[in-house]
């Protein structure tokens, strides 16, 4: 029997991901996942709303509860365990960024 199969999950393969409306710790359980996959992939790929997802639908104040800049500790915390371990990211995020100013098309 080839590794993996018919034993429960291997090493790599696809991990639960529990994704709720609240972002607070939410890093933790990437970071968790990270160190479990370790070395034996070059890539990890999040789903869409790992950060956080909106339970009644978007808005610009949901928007802006939720946005970090790149210094966050969503994705610093994620960023630092992959580069502990060599690991690449592929993850989404509400990123807050400052809008010097807007010129119409």
């Amino acid at each position: 029997m080839p590794k993996g199969e018919g034993r429960g999950r291997s090493k790599n393969s696809p991990h639960p991901i529990l994704v709720r409306p609240e972002q607070k710790g939410k890093f933790k359980q990437g970071v968790r996942i990270i160190k479990k996959i370790g070395g034996d992939a070059d890539i990890a790929v999040f789903p869409e709303y790992m950060m956080s997802y909106a339970e009644g639908g978007l808005s610009k104040d949901w928007l802006n509860s939720q946005a970090e800049d790149l210094n966050g500790d969503f994705i610093s915390k994620l960023s630092m365990a992959a580069k502990e371990v060599g690991l690449w990211l592929l993850i989404n995020m509400f990123e807050r960024v400052k809008i010097e100013s807007i010129t119409p098309m």
